[in-house]
């Protein structure tokens, strides 16, 4: 099995698409020449509490693509209105409407009660924030809009939720509330990581979240969709997750293949971010820091290949090098590069589009790199996008 046979996942953060609305319109187009065939989603009419929203022509079936054999691309876009406002904050109003098949939006934590509540968005703006994305399905009435509960750098609630089954069944029913009052889609589960530093019963209470989650999201006449952003790290995911009935009840996983390499004092040396395959030099543990291995890997513990979405960062990891000289993948470096190790893609270019900067193809791992004087950055392209 080929990676380029699963479903891909577009890893689309607010600043990651400001000022690249022609190259989001080249990878859309790119990535509609090659072809897969997608599988169906539950099917139902959902109705909306704020009906105010948007126009009542756009409620759609919640389903696939109906070209069913294009490919899904799911897209993260982070709610927060001050970053909005920022310099190249990406508003709802630059998004390109056909790129995603599928837009999550982040973020939502868990409360004390049980009940959901957004991150980043005043309680008083909350309905006209959805209004301005929203509009998005005048022009693609087949965008689903998921609510992403969680996010990096914590637990956002996930563990009292999953805890017993009193707390995951009136979760359950709170978050089904929620999403049908906001005229949302579906939830997509961001826990990073479940029983990782942590009891080793999370794990099968979040199996068990996920089931209480699909049977009240699916209840009649309802077919909301459920989703989980998964780890790609074999350690990870070992620990973490039953994949068995993960298989079974969510409608798809979004594969975090992305972040295998970032500078530490104990890496210091240069990687890809996500590279599709492993290079020659790397073995054992490290030859299981890539894209296709992590793909493969989920799909031999029992996810089907149509339920495994592929993730592609839209930003830039970034490394000090330790001699202007000395460049390749592997080279020694000192700190993390510009941004902290992180930068947003319009900075990609910017570096591209410098003066004495050079762009290379590492045709192992399948990706691009870029080095300025002692900045060297990993990143994707249309080149490696289209191969994964």
């Amino acid at each position: 099995m080929m990676v380029s046979n699963a479903l891909l996942h577009l890893v689309l953060i607010a600043s990651s698409l400001a000022r690249a609305s022609a190259w989001s319109k080249d990878v859309r187009a790119a990535l509609d020449r090659s072809r897969h065939r997608a599988d169906r989603y539950g099917e139902g009419l959902v109705p909306h509490a704020h009906r105010d929203l948007w126009p009542a022509e756009t409620w759609t079936e919640n389903s696939m693509p109906r070209d069913r054999t294009a490919y899904a691309r799911v897209c993260y876009y982070v709610v927060e209105v001050e970053a909005w406002a920022a310099e190249g904050g990406l508003q709802p109003e630059g998004i390109d409407p056909e790129l995603c098949t599928h837009l999550n939006l982040g973020w939502a934590v868990i409360t004390e009660n049980l009940t959901l509540e957004w991150s980043g968005v005043p309680p008083e703006n909350t309905v006209e924030v959805l209004r301005r994305i929203y509009s998005l399905r005048r022009e693609n009435p087949d965008l689903k809009i998921l609510l992403t509960v969680g996010g990096g750098g914590g637990e956002f609630g996930f563990p009292r939720a999953a805890a017993s089954t009193e707390n995951r069944n009136a979760f359950a029913g709170n978050a089904a509330r929620f999403l049908l009052n906001y005229g949302l889609d579906g939830l997509d589960l961001d826990w990073e990581f479940p029983a990782w530093f942590h009891p080793y019963e999370e794990r099968r209470n979040f199996s068990l979240l996920v089931q209480a989650l699909h049977r009240e999201l699916k209840a009649p006449p309802y077919s909301l969709l459920l989703s989980v952003a998964v780890a790609a790290s074999k350690t990870v995911v070992d620990q973490a997750y039953e994949v068995a009935p993960l298989s079974k009840y969510v409608d798809h996983v979004n594969l975090m293949s992305y972040g295998f390499n970032a500078y530490h004092w104990y890496t210091p040396y240069a990687a890809h971010n996500a590279p599709l395959y492993a290079r020659s030099v790397e073995h054992a543990y490290f030859a299981t820091l890539n894209t296709d291995w992590a793909a493969q890997y989920w799909n031999h513990l029992g996810m089907p290949r149509s339920k495994i979405f592929v993730g592609i960062p839209t930003y830039g990891h970034t490394y000090k090098l330790l001699f202007e000289e000395h460049h390749v993948p592997g080279s020694a470096v000192v700190d993390s590069g510009s941004g902290n190790g992180s930068i947003p893609y319009f900075d990609v270019c910017s570096l591209l589009n410098a003066s004495g900067s050079h762009r290379e193809w590492d045709r192992e791992a399948r990706v691009p790199y870029a080095y300025s004087g002692r900045e060297w950055i990993s990143y994707d392209d249309l080149e490696s996008i289209q191969l994964k």
